[in-house]
């Protein structure tokens, strides 16, 4: 099964894994600590890194924090 990391897991990141999880392994990474909303939407919470680091990588971030 592909995995696929989300960096930012605001409003839109955690509407996408909730559909996402039906095919793909996800993995969600946020500066805040959101592993107990990501355990409710059926993903893993992991560093930045290791989100980064899977098949497909979606950054789910405001614009201005992109750079960071």
């Amino acid at each position: 099964m592909k995995q696929i990391g989300i960096i930012g897991f605001g409003q839109m990141a955690q509407f996408m894994a909730k559909f996402l999880k039906n095919k793909f392994e996800v993995f969600v990474s946020d500066v805040e600590d959101k592993s107990k909303i990501a355990e409710q939407l059926g993903a893993r919470f992991v560093s930045i890194k290791e989100a980064a680091g899977k098949d497909v990588v979606i950054l789910s971030l405001p614009i201005n924090k992109i750079r960071e």
